[in-house]
């Protein structure tokens, strides 16, 4: 027969825990309005990357638990945190660090035309809407 004790620890957990879950569900209603459904790919991200955080955090839950609540696969979500960046993602931050070093060198005046500009006279094709984003 459990003790008081056990039962109140375990109300306790499940309070905290149930907190934790409507914390979250707002988060992704948030989230989910801000992503159009062709985006579904980029919302399981942002959500294997909030689990990864929280986890990270020190924050101590059923990773499994919350992977199903959240209806995304567990085997997806472990393949994302062993997944080596793809050469677009590690294009793109290779691009951010040239136009923040263009920025900086300009003393933070130069827009996304002017580094448009720049980049284009060094045989780097990309836009200004690129750049401003």
């Amino acid at each position: 027969m459990p003790n008081r004790k056990n039962q109140s620890t375990v109300k306790s957990n499940f309070s905290q825990a149930k907190k934790e879950y409507i914390r979250v569900q707002k988060e992704l209603h948030n989230a989910h309005e801000t992503l159009s459904q062709q985006h579904q790919g980029k919302l399981t991200q942002l959500l294997y990357e909030l689990v990864a955080q929280e986890h990270n955090a020190g924050k101590r839950f059923s990773i499994s638990k919350v992977l199903r609540l959240l209806n995304v696969s567990p085997s997806g979500y472990y393949d994302y945190l062993n997944r080596e960046p793809s050469q677009q993602a590690l294009h793109k931050e290779e691009m951010k660090k040239q136009i923040q070093q263009i920025y900086e060198e300009s003393d933070h005046t130069y827009g996304a035309p002017r580094i448009t500009k720049i980049l284009n006279q060094q045989g780097i094709v990309i836009s200004p809407r690129t750049v401003g984003v």
